[in-house]
């Protein structure tokens, strides 16, 4: 990134060096030392020690001296001596120190600086290639700093209650085991100008490391940088200002581009930064964890419209950005293992192909929420290449074809969901599986209260709390929910913290550990209603904490639910499971009765608990070799008919069937049935007994399949 500039400046500023022997001398390494750090120790404030092209093997000390350090690029303006004279600290110990006050008059300007492993302090490493402590406040100029790395702290650099200037200097492949790949910055201030940061790598802060600091960021370009938290800066209780400054290509598991906490950046309105493409499981370009509500002002980010798949917590941000790098699609999307992302989404016949890519573009709000349809399969990072955890937006629902045939599994490589103040989110028809993280294995929702219908949460783990589901100020609801098999130090089932109010019923919580569901013990109180549910321990299973109530309401069972093979991931129920038509279609929650389930989504006398309805009634069974032939939509009989009728479909295998009865303006009447159908003929009984008489349209969609047919009904 290094740039040739005028060097009239730099000649002036050299010639009068030169010429104002009284005041200062010049020390050439190696004509007069030998040796870099021999330079300095024989000069004194105010001279200047130039250095050949060459390579240096050795760690240098300013020891308090204000004076400059500097390649031939001092007298030159040559840049090509940037990369010709090395000072390579041998992994010893920091390259380059400054740790005795030295103030603004301290240069170190064109040089390479690498292989610095940091100063040794109780067995921990800290500052790779320059160390800048102890009130020192430098100004480092021209400068590759590269291929340095310390098992601590600061790979590139270390400023501690330091005053450092950085301009016109690349940070390229140092890495922290800890915190800040590039530059670590603790209770320091802190300029940069003119700077790239590139393919840096830490644990938090893998371009830089901010915290309880002053960082002004002038021209600076982040690009390939990686970390835990914070691919390209991270920042704990700082302040900050932004101008110019290019943030892309950066990855995170969370905060792929910033990470905020506790801190306060100011974007310049008139010289505007860059955000985009960068990439986290969780806010692939911004994550701030706590508030202040920070005001985002650039010229390009990924998106016109960020949600909380781009920017993490979406509540915590508001935006000025005057163009996007990609268009998002205001629809409902289809996702398919067999897609690709090259397509428009916009159709079965035109699927993407990962859930992550279909999220990272959808659009939705409260006045128009969108469905991310999902097709038969497997999402995983092995089969299709899926980026967990999935951040879900507000009013973005996900609807599998059936839950026995779309399974979310993240392979133990993170968590599954990940919901951030994301309302009227809904999870339908799928299995969440396969989720490791600290908190929330299977879903972590945090001020969010999503709908869980007919979905199966199983074999996750947290290493910490909630290992099915992790609840903070949230209040999830759960219908026909399956939930076993998850692990945590807390909550196995379902952790509750921070006023969470979950609702369950014709759900089934059995063999999760160590308990179903667990409140934190501190803050805020919490509480669940459970209805005709099955919950292994009964209310035994609840551990309040004494920190909220369980409501134990009505028809809730705590039996066996005689899984089919729990081990082997089958939670279909045997035929003399007690969870049989033990849930309830109909439910009073706070004087309001709610339809829980319309009368085709279940048979027998009611519906089942859990994710799974056991076929007692099957309609129009066949015999193998005699299945349709193809999707059909037979005309009803008796037509005309009075109040009811039958009508007749063929499916050849297994999939979702739509069948929706509309008027002839086009509105829709009733929607008869919505659910995934077995392969064969299938008889389905239409009452219109509450309809005017007249012509309606009755349509059947399966997948690609649509099929309309005119009914009459006569009084």
């Amino acid at each position: 990134m290094f740039s040739r500039r005028a060097n009239n400046g730099l000649y002036t500023a050299f010639a009068f060096l030169c010429t104002s022997a009284s005041m200062a001398s010049t020390i050439r390494v190696p004509q007069d030392q030998l040796t870099i750090q021999e330079g300095i120790d024989s000069s004194i404030d105010g001279d200047t020690v130039l250095v050949d092209t060459g390579r240096y093997v050795e760690n240098i000390n300013f020891n308090g001296k204000n004076i400059v350090v500097a390649s031939l690029l001092l007298v030159t303006g040559d840049t090509s001596h940037i990369s010709q004279t090395v000072i390579d600290g041998s992994n010893g110990a920091s390259t380059v120190t400054f740790e005795s006050g030295e103030d603004s008059s301290a240069v170190l300007r064109g040089f390479h600086i690498t292989n610095g492993k940091g100063a040794e302090v109780n067995n921990q490493y800290y500052g790779g290639g320059i160390s800048v402590i102890n009130s020192s406040g430098p100004r480092l100029v021209s400068l590759l700093i590269s291929d340095n790395a310390t098992d601590y702290i600061g790979g590139g650099i270390l400023c501690e209650d330091a005053a450092p200037k950085l301009t016109d200097v690349t940070l390229s492949r140092n890495v922290a085991y800890y915190d800040g790949g590039g530059i670590y910055c603790s209770n320091s201030v802190v300029s940069l100008g003119d700077v790239e940061v590139r393919h840096n790598t830490a644990d938090l802060g893998g371009g830089i490391y901010c915290d309880n600091s002053e960082l002004s960021l002038s021209n600076a370009t982040f690009w390939g940088n990686s970390a835990s938290a914070g691919g390209g800066i991270y920042f704990l209780s700082s302040n900050s200002t932004l101008e110019n400054v290019k943030l892309r290509d950066n990855s995170a598991e969370r905060g792929g581009g910033i990470f905020w906490v506790d801190s306060n950046p100011v974007f310049d309105s008139l010289h505007r930064c860059n955000i985009y493409s960068n990439h986290a499981n969780v806010g692939s370009d911004l994550y701030a964890y706590e508030p202040p509500v920070i005001p985002v002002v650039v010229d390009t980010f990924t998106v016109m419209n960020p949600t909380s798949y781009h920017a993490f917590f979406r509540n915590n941000f508001t935006f000025d950005i005057l163009h996007a790098k990609i268009e998002q699609v205001e629809s409902d999307l289809y996702v398919s293992p067999d897609g690709d992302d090259t397509h428009n989404g916009l159709s079965p016949s035109s699927p993407l192909k990962t859930l992550s890519y279909a999220l990272s573009i959808i659009l939705a709000e409260d006045r128009h929420p969108h469905t991310i349809f999902l097709d038969q399969g497997t999402y995983s990072p092995s089969t299709t290449g899926e980026a967990f955890p999935l951040s879900v937006p507000g009013f973005v629902s996900l609807s599998g074809e059936s839950t026995d045939d779309v399974v979310l599994d993240a392979e133990g490589e993170s968590g599954v969901i990940n919901l951030g103040q994301a309302e009227g989110v809904r999870l339908e028809n799928l299995t969440v599986t396969g989720g490791s993280a600290v908190v929330g294995g299977g879903i972590y929702s945090s001020s969010s209260s999503p709908e869980l219908v007919n979905v199966t949460v199983s074999g996750n783990v947290a290493h910490y709390l909630g290992g099915g589901i992790y609840c903070t100020d949230s209040s999830p609801i759960l219908v026909n929910v399956t939930m076993s098999g998850n692990v945590a130090d807390y909550g196995g089932g379902i952790y509750c913290t921070n006023n969470s109010s979950p609702v369950i019923a014709n759900s089934i919580l059995w063999d999760d550990f160590p308990e179903e569901i667990n409140f934190f013990a501190f803050g805020a109180e919490n509480d669940v209603a459970i209805f005709y549910s099955d919950l292994q321990g009964g209310e035994n299973g609840i551990v309040t904490n004494e920190n909220g109530s369980a409501n134990w309401v009505s028809g809730n069972i705590m039996a066996d639910p005689l899984f089919a093979d729990p081990d082997g991931g089958d939670f279909h129920l045997q035929e003399t499971s007690p969870c049989i038509d033990a849930g309830t279609a109909f439910l009073v929650l706070e004087g309001d009765t709610l339809v829980l389930l319309p009368d085709t989504a279940y048979e027998g006398s009611a519906p089942d608990m859990g994710a799974f309805e056991s076929p007692q009634h099957p309609v129009g069974a066949v015999t193998e070799g005699t299945l349709p032939a193809e999707f059909a939509l037979y005309q009803n009989y008796p037509n005309p008919f009075n109040a009811i009728t039958t009508i007749e479909l063929s499916v050849p295998k297994k999939r979702r069937v739509v069948l929706t009865v509309y008027d002839l303006l086009g509105r829709e009447v009733k929607t008869i049935l919505n659910r995934p159908m077995e392969a064969g003929q299938h008889e389905l009984r239409w009452n219109a007994s509450e309809v005017q008489s007249g012509i309606y349209l009755v349509r059947m969609q399966a997948g690609d399949f649509i099929r309309t047919r005119k009914v009459t009904l006569l009084r």
